[in-house]
């Protein structure tokens, strides 16, 4: 975000480029992949101090994002799909805890789950770019083994 020096002129100015401006239209209504806990679209955070389920929550939301289980048995989920993970803390721990959660859910078999135990630097030049490529990466890997996973159901 920057800051801009802004002094109107003439308020009936339109704008002149792609821009949006606070203010012109109401705001678009939030679109839920999981009703107001988890958008479809843009960041979702999950924080807290260490050992409050930090972890053990955000996969409760993966297996419910892949299996379509209501999320804690309330929240319908909008749209199934798999899930990518940055792990730089507590990756080897995920495998397990991703399976127990998913069998106390009711699922057995294989997930389209993804992790890795480091993460690109998110203040380099070109960190979107990076992550973007991580997350196709994954994403081609699940498309390539769908079929045999018959829709992860």
């Amino acid at each position: 975000m920057s800051v801009i020096d802004y002094v109107p002129e003439d308020e009936s100015a339109a704008p002149s480029s792609d821009w949006r401006y606070h203010g012109e239209a109401p705001p678009e209504p939030t679109a839920w992949l999981i009703k107001n806990v988890l958008p479809q679209t843009g960041a979702g955070l999950i924080s807290g101090q260490w050992g409050s389920y930090k972890t053990t929550v955000a996969l409760e939301l993966a297996v419910s994002t892949m299996t379509g289980v209501p999320f804690a048995d309330r929240y319908v989920v909008k749209r199934r799909g798999g899930v990518v993970c940055f792990a730089p803390e507590g990756a080897n721990g995920l495998a397990s805890r991703l399976s127990a959660i998913a069998t106390q859910r009711g699922h057995s078999g294989t997930l389209p789950f993804a992790w890795k135990a480091d993460c690109p630097p998110l203040m380099a030049k070109d960190a979107l770019t990076t992550l973007t490529n991580e997350v196709t990466q994954a994403a081609e890997h699940f498309k390539s083994n769908s079929a045999s996973h018959s829709r992860w159901s």
